[in-house]
């Protein structure tokens, strides 16, 4: 297939869902929904319209960013449309796990578990459908690793100290009383190690990774030619 018609059909799929979710999450909700007797006042429709852009920003984006793919294709506006995807599959996956498997993971942290493995699935598709673009559309020829961004990693280790966490809270309940836990040492180093461990495994995993992501694109770029230029907006 060529180029110019994977462009303007990835670029065309993100702007028109762009448009029915700025529908759906925005415009619906604000001038076609049904109030029975609410009177919301001029600060709560405020804080109901900031609301509801919160929820279209997604949208806003995927239209934008869609419509400026369509017409010329450039690195950021493919990484953004495909990012979005990637996004919106990433919470759908998650949804869908906790429905088909509610009693897989305590309900404690089953949220975070599935919110885990939604991010990991998820940025692993954006790498991978990234780099499949920018080659298809000649705008590069890297390969998934040479493309991770370190805003990737910090979101999956956000999501790994959040699910550490919960387990902590979960497993090694304390007390909440200030005499008992200053009477007790062991204590003391209980609440250290909740504190320091959910920390210190995202900051590892964080740091292995980016090294060995750092090195990788070393020794690719040692041993490659100069990549092209990279078509930029102008």
């Amino acid at each position: 297939m060529k180029p110019e018609i994977i462009r303007r059909l990835l670029g065309g799929a993100a702007f028109i869902f762009g448009l029915y979710w700025l529908w759906g999450a925005f415009i619906q909700p604000l001038f076609f929904s049904e109030a029975d007797g609410m009177e919301m006042g001029v600060f709560g429709y405020i804080i109901g319209t900031q609301i509801l852009l919160s929820a279209a920003t997604p949208g806003i984006l995927a239209a934008i960013f869609g419509f400026r793919l369509f017409k010329n294709e450039t690195v950021i506006n493919v990484k953004v449309v495909v990012g979005i995807f990637s996004a919106i599959g990433a919470m759908f996956l998650a949804t869908s796990l906790k429905l088909i498997a509610p009693d897989l993971f305590p309900e404690s942290y089953e949220r975070d578990v599935f919110m885990l493995i939604g991010t990991v699935v998820g940025i692993s598709v954006y790498l991978f459908s990234s780099s499949f673009f920018l080659r298809c559309l000649n705008l590069g020829n890297e390969k998934p690793n040479t493309i991770v961004e370190r805003v990737l990693l910090v979101l999956i280790a956000l999501r790994l100290w959040l699910f550490i966490s919960q387990i902590g809270e979960d497993y090694f309940p304390i007390e909440e009383d200030s005499g008992k836990i200053m009477g007790e040492p062991w204590l003391l180093i209980l609440i250290f190690l909740k504190i320091a461990i959910p920390i210190a495994i995202p900051i590892f995993f964080y740091k292995s990774m980016f090294g060995w992501l750092d090195r990788r694109q070393a020794e690719q770029g040692s041993g490659q030619q100069p990549p092209p230029l990279l078509k930029s907006d102008s």
